[in-house]
C-alpha cells in the first residue's frame, strides 16, 4: 500500500492484491481518500453480482471524503463491455450516499 500526497491525496494497493478494508483504513490516516478494490473477476458475473459487489465495496469503506473506485488490476480484453458499464452505473448511483 502507498498513501501519497499530491492534490488530492490517494492510497493504491498494490496490483492485484486484496486488502482488508478497516485495516487499511486504519493505516491510511484520515487525510487521504481510499482508493476501491472490487475484484476484477466479478465483471465476468451478472450486472445484478457486479452492482452487488459494488455496493459491498463502498459499504465497507463507509462514509467519507470521496473514495476512488477501481478494479483491483483492471479490465481484462474478455470481459464484456455492458459489465463495465454495470459497474460505472452502479457507482455512479450508489457512492453519493457515502460521501460527507
Amino acid at each position: 500500500m502507498i498513501a501519497m500526497k499530491a492534490g488530492t491525496p490517494i492510497m493504491a494497493p498494490s496490483a492485484g492484491t486484496v486488502i482488508d478494508t478497516p485495516v487499511t483504513i486504519n493505516v491510511a490516516a484520515n487525510d487521504t481518500d481510499p482508493n476501491g478494490n472490487l475484484d476484477p473477476a466479478t465483471l465476468r458475473e451478472s450486472p445484478e453480482v457486479i452492482r452487488q459487489g459494488v455496493a459491498d465495496t463502498l459499504a465497507s469503506y463507509g462514509k467519507g471524503p470521496g473514495h476512488v473506485f477501481n478494479l483491483g488490476h483492471g479490465v481484462t480484453p474478455d470481459i464484456d463491455p455492458d459489465h463495465v458499464a454495470a459497474l460505472v452505473d452502479a457507482v455512479h448511483e450508489l457512492s453519493p450516499q457515502y460521501h460527507d
